[in-house]
């Protein structure tokens, strides 16, 4: 599984199937992890929030299709999409992403969506230990947004088109 693989780039940014094949250059110059313990420790790129990034790429790999329990691309997509949208905010961690995506596993489970069983909900434990993503206490939630004072408005706005399309 590459991503940002060619036409549109002459190489990928990314192999979530083997992370360390790529090199990332400049500063770092050290291949992509693959795993926990090979994470980069960095002041740059907000604390390695994308060039760590590959770690959980790797795991997603390994649920669709890596391990022996993989359970394919279609369960696993949804259930990272349910653990992005409902679960995770800009302060997770790792271990959140791991809880994350088991808890949104277990939704589908619950609700009977998608097919994924006890045996699923299983490979995404797995898919995150094998990347060295232990169970743990997830951060805390961040503080409810605290909204905005004053008078209640509405704005509209007209978009008009102008000649030629634009």
């Amino acid at each position: 599984m590459l991503v940002g693989s060619p036409p549109a780039f002459t190489t990928p940014l990314r192999n979530m199937q083997d992370p360390s094949s790529l090199f990332i250059g400049g500063s770092i110059n050290r291949p992509f992890p693959e795993k926990y313990s090979e994470r980069i420790v960095t002041n740059l790129d907000s604390g390695g929030v994308h060039l760590n990034s590959s770690i959980v790429n790797h795991a997603f790999y390994q649920l669709v299709e890596g391990l022996p329990n993989a359970i394919g691309r279609i369960k696993a997509q949804a259930i990272f999409y349910r653990a992005l949208t409902a679960y995770l905010t800009a302060s997770s961690n790792f271990v959140d992403a791991r809880l994350a995506a088991i808890a949104a596993a277990d939704d589908f489970r619950l609700a009977g969506q998608l097919g994924v069983t006890t045996n699923d909900v299983q490979a995404v434990r797995d898919a995150f230990t094998f990347v060295e993503v232990f169970d743990g206490p997830g951060s805390e939630p961040p503080d409810p947004f605290p909204g905005t004072e004053g008078e209640d408005a509405t704005l509209f706005l007209r978009v008009a088109e102008t000649q030629g399309g634009g």
